[in-house]
């Protein structure tokens, strides 16, 4: 395992027993999402944990550093599944209702931003979501 992350999983995990018992703590996927194309098990080990100690509900995706466009993240988001070995040892799957609160939801519920109730039904797997990215 590279140095790199035998430092990053500890603090992880430090950070997920610190917002399992603070309500108002928040997970932010813009640091690690990228890690989706180059390392995607590792990704799916940090997903899982966040899943695991915060739920669904208090995971967002973010943006945080320039990229021209976030489509490659997003599609890769949407169709992204857990590791069999994760899913089972965390007990967390990835649903459509997971990955829209994750992508969007989440954030729009904290800001207090109304999501309109019927929406557009999507397939499970997204090839191309983001429109004019």
């Amino acid at each position: 395992m590279p140095a790199g992350i035998r430092f990053a999983f500890p603090l992880l995990l430090d950070f997920c027993f610190i917002a399992a018992q603070e309500p108002n703590v928040y997970a932010g996927l813009a640091v690690v999402s990228a890690l989706i194309h180059k390392r995607p098990h590792y990704f799916g080990e940090i997903l899982g944990e966040l899943l695991f100690w915060l739920g669904s509900d208090r995971i967002l995706y973010g943006s945080d550093y320039g990229i021209w466009s976030p489509k490659w993240i997003v599609e890769a988001l949407m169709n992204y599944e857990l590791p069999a070995d994760v899913a089972a040892e965390t007990g967390q799957t990835l649903t459509l209702d997971i990955r829209r609160k994750i992508m969007g939801e989440n954030a729009a519920r904290l800001y207090g931003i109304k999501v309109p109730e019927q929406r557009e039904q999507r397939p499970e797997k997204v090839e191309a979501a983001v429109v004019g990215a």
